[in-house]
């Protein structure tokens, strides 16, 4: 590993580092396991002056203590996107230095070469399990936020197919009415028609009585002789007229209370698809 070469305030990255760090709660320090404890060297204060500080690293932050048993950290050096190296400062022959290219650099001395290495590598294994765990995270949120995409999909055509199935219905409601109201109005015109050919019956039988009545009024004032065979006829004749119009009476009767009750269903069931046609 290279080694880097003293350089930098101690004041000045102990600012950086309070502009980049986060706001952090004391009682989260003690949070348990942490990866790694020991008492090490620190640069800082201005002018820059060595410390012994009793540093705890865990998850992606390193923090540090005046003493083991304080419950306060005097700081954190958060490790995200920072390098951790080896450097090269005089008097401290086992000094490392965790630095983020824009914002602070700290120096640290461990009191042996065994220490250095082990804080280093822990440094950087923290840092791994951070990242490992936040890209499994990102996946897992990138998996759920996918899954949401299908969900919305999947509703989105569903809603879309029975917007088509209503729309298919109502069209369908739609002709059915005018079926309906074609069927209403050619009963309508069907019972007029009937009403019309009941009248002209009624009217040919009375013609026919009337020409009847005026042939036997006729046939006494001539005081002539009827032929029994004519006059049989005759009564036949108008016997028969009266039957017909009878039997087309009763007809008319009967098509008129039939057509009456189809008209009936039939204005309900066209009610009823209107009140269907509103509500969807």
């Amino acid at each position: 590993m290279s080694r880097v070469k003293k350089g930098g305030s101690g004041d000045a990255a102990y600012h950086g580092a309070q502009k980049y760090l986060f706001k952090y709660h004391p009682t989260q320090v003690f949070l348990v396991e942490p990866d790694k404890v020991g008492y090490l060297t620190k640069q800082g204060g201005f002018p820059p002056n060595w410390k012994r500080r009793w540093f705890v690293l865990k998850d992606n932050h390193l923090f540090y203590f005046a003493t083991s048993s304080d419950e306060n950290p005097k700081g954190v050096i958060p490790l995200e996107h920072t390098l951790v190296q080896s450097a090269e400062v005089k008097d401290f022959p086992f000094c490392f230095v965790v630095f983020h290219p824009e914002f602070f650099t700290y120096y640290i001395a461990a009191d042996s070469q065994a220490d250095m290495s082990a804080w280093m590598s822990a440094i950087q294994g923290a840092k791994l399990k951070f990242y490992v765990e936040r890209w499994t995270d990102d996946r897992r949120l990138r998996q759920e936020a996918e899954r949401a995409k299908q969900r919305l999909e999947e509703e989105v055509i569903v809603e879309r197919k029975r917007r088509e199935k209503l729309e298919t219905e109502l069209r369908e409601a739609q002709d059915t009415q005018q079926e309906l109201q074609t069927t209403l109005s050619r009963f309508t015109a069907d019972i007029e028609a009937e009403q019309h050919a009941r009248r002209l019956a009624e009217a040919t039988t009375g013609v026919m009585e009337i020409r009847l009545k005026g042939m036997q009024e006729r046939a006494d004032e001539s005081d002539l002789t009827t032929d029994a065979r004519t006059t049989q006829r005759l009564q036949r004749e108008a016997e028969a007229a009266r039957v017909r119009l009878e039997e087309d009476l009763k007809a008319e009767r009967k098509a008129r209370m039939e057509a009456q009750a189809m008209r009936i269903r039939l204005e309900a069931e066209l009610k009823e698809l209107q009140r269907a046609s509103e509500s969807t």
